[in-house]
């Protein structure tokens, strides 16, 4: 038995189976829809300044100091009418359509300065739009609008916004993909773009599904086409990295566990250990900080229970967040900054809900660690008290190969595109204003972008100018506080001007799925992708060995679905290899792995697929990557293996 032999074939099986700021109008406006600001110059009391999003060719984010046509009065009876005039008015520097229909209300927050921030929600023939959202700012006389930012999406269209898939077959779909789940939020018919949604071509009409799955763990987000039930998207949303309830899970997966402390102390005939009373001790720190500094009341701002269960499965070294408590491993719940991390993703979701992938996803874990630093503000570790050690630096991200400019950025598919590791370039800007103007000023500064200034799917020339905001708002104009801010993005490379490099995650089984000459039964394509789903979610993320094919999955899925975009051999070797291999994943999946065997078939389809990726990629990393790992192999000898055989195998030769 060739312990490489296996290795490289389930990696490789895994591969196929998983602009300007713009003070008083100086730049260039990228190519995109018309977006004419003159309406807005010329009612502005001071110079407006511009930040350009890339994707839409519209403004993201516009300051200065705009008539709103109202009072605070009118302001608080009605803001949306107040908000949708204003922008019907000024329509044309926002290349909006029709302002009064397209626009919903979300929510309207009234801060602590007396302003008021109407949160929006952009709608196409009476459907929310994925991710597309608007903040409208007004000042405390509810008179002037002293910034308008967020994202709003031209040009849609769709021939119906009626689906063809029901509610409950979506949902069904969801989790057959992810057995065992609850629902976390019930499919909500939405329309999905691919401007703001780079893994989906055009615009859809999609049932929006999130589940949650306690044994792996995993919080998935779906987007399944409200038209063909295929699953376009699935994301996990787990975020790793006063009134409280502390709960122990015994080693186990089952939550919340044995509640061992509640806000009154011991819970009678219970013995909590040090992780049971740290998760206890640092939780309540956490909220007496946001309680004290910014006058919020737990993550909710309206005084939730913080649960929280330590001794989280076996050999569980992360924390994490599922949406409604707090989950440590053993020993995770040790550093007070870790614990602030997880309840901070709680704040973040409940306010601006940053997206956890890519560079609204790097945004979510800066936040976190910005205000672990602020908790724990003794140093710019983060988790030096952990059974492992620290696991970031805000002040020196290099110091864990993380980047800490815009020139290092990582434009890379693993890790949810890199959420842990560019994160190091907003650390480093935190770092850098607290050190100029102090931690306490730099704190009400970050915590007022991401309550009022942050949306879904910001990215970070959108936090920049958000938090120059927020110093203007606390500190004036012109004040040292707003300079040192600018000052510090500017020294990480943010200057507003920048332009994030497009993601190429196109995933390339479903690039193959999506051939209808080779799948016709789209039914059959559907349950095929549910198997593949499973694979990575149930099967793979569970071991290390499996977690490392993940991440070398989404190290080359770009490359290899675009080499099966231009080939049509290629995706007929894909599809051929999926039909054979599909049963055997199904049945180990459903512990039936050892009545399946490998056949001589099967491995000559997968050489097959691979000298093709191999002659097609020419000397480039997928080719290399192939080459290394059969340089050890002889594929011959996995025929007469059962899938179960080789997935014990595996795991056993990575230990």
């Amino acid at each position: 038995m060739n312990l490489s032999s296996i290795r490289s074939r389930l990696l490789l099986v895994g591969a196929v189976v998983l602009l300007l700021i713009l003070p008083t109008m100086v730049g260039a406006q990228p190519a995109g829809p018309a977006a004419d600001l003159t309406s807005l110059q010329a009612v502005s009391a001071r110079p407006i300044t511009v930040t350009w999003d890339g994707r839409t060719g519209v403004p993201a984010f516009v300051a200065g100091q705009f008539p709103s046509g109202a009072t605070a009065r009118a302001l608080a009876a009605d803001p949306l009418s107040v908000t949708r005039r204003f922008l019907a008015l000024h329509r044309t520097a926002f290349g909006m359509t029709d302002p009064l229909r397209e626009w919903t209300l979300i929510r309207t927050d009234v801060d602590r300065l007396g302003m008021t921030h109407v949160r929006l929600q952009q709608t196409f023939q009476g459907v929310p739009v994925l991710g597309a959202e608007l903040l409208v700012h007004f000042d405390p006389t509810g008179q002037w609008i002293t910034a308008i930012n967020g994202d709003y999406l031209p040009g849609l269209a769709l021939e119906t916004t009626k689906p063809r898939i029901e509610a409950g077959t979506a949902l069904r779909i969801a989790r057959a993909a992810l057995p065992g789940s609850v629902i976390q939020r019930r499919p909500r018919l939405v329309v999905a773009d691919g401007r703001l949604e780079p893994e989906l071509a055009g615009t859809r009409l999609v049932w929006l599904i999130e589940l949650y799955e306690h044994s792996v763990p995993a919080r998935n987000m779906y987007l399944i086409d409200a038209q063909t039930g295929q699953i376009l998207k699935s994301l996990n949303q787990l975020t790793t990295g006063r009134n409280r309830l502390t709960y122990t899970a015994k080693n186990t997966i089952i939550l919340p566990g044995t509640l061992w402390l509640t806000e009154a102390g011991p819970v009678p005939g219970q013995s909590p250990d040090a992780d049971g009373l740290n998760a206890h001790q640092f939780a309540g720190d956490t909220y007496d900080y946001f309680l004290a500094t910014h006058g919020r009341d737990s993550f909710d701002d309206h005084g939730a229970t913080l649960i929280a269960t330590v001794h989280y499965s076996q050999n569980f070294q992360n924390a994490f967040w599922n949406g409604t408590q707090m989950v440590y491993g053993d020993g995770f719940a040790s550093a007070n900054d870790v614990v602030a991390h997880e309840l901070t993703h709680a704040v973040t979701e409940r306010t601006a809900n940053l997206t956890y992938e890519f560079q609204s996803g790097a945004l979510n874990e800066s936040f976190s660690d910005i205000f672990g630093a602020m908790v724990d503000d003794e140093d710019w570790l983060m988790g030096e008290d952990l059974p492992i050690g620290a696991v970031r630096s805000l002040s020196n991200p290099a110091l864990f190969n993380d980047p800490e400019h815009l020139d290092q950025y990582k434009n890379t598919c693993q890790d949810n595109g890199g959420v842990h590791t560019n994160s190091g370039i907003p650390n480093k800007a935190a770092y850098l204003l607290s050190e100029a103007i102090g931690r306490p000023a730099a704190s009400q500064i970050f915590y007022r972008s991401l309550t009022y200034y942050l949306t879904s799917t910001s990215e970070f020339n959108d936090a920049r100018a958000g938090a120059i905001q927020a110093a203007q708002d606390l500190f004036g104009a012109d004040s040292d506080e707003a300079k040192e801010t600018t000052a510090a993005f500017a020294a990480v490379g943010l200057d507003g001007v920048h332009t994030p490099p497009a993601p190429s995650c196109d995933c390339a089984a479903s690039v193959t799925l999506n051939d209808r000459s080779l799948f016709d039964d789209a039914g059959f394509a559907i349950r095929t992708a549910i198997t593949l789903y499973r694979t990575r979610d149930q099967l793979l993320s569970r071991t290390p060995a499996g977690q490392r094919y993940v991440d070398l999955y989404y190290a080359h899925t770009g490359q290899i679905s675009r080499l099966l975009l231009k080939d049509p051999t290629l995706r007929r070797q894909a599809a051929e290899l999926l039909r054979a291999v599909v049963p055997g994943l199904t049945a180990l999946l459903d512990g039936a792995g050892d009545q399946v065997v490998v056949t001589p078939g099967m491995v000559r389809q997968l050489e097959a697929l691979l000298d093709g990726l191999t002659a097609a990629d020419q000397e480039g990393k997928l080719a290399k990557t192939i080459n290394a790992e059969r340089s050890q192999l002889k594929l011959e000898g996995l025929a007469g293996l059962t899938f179960e055989e080789a997935w014990q195998t595996l795991n056993r030769s990575q230990r």
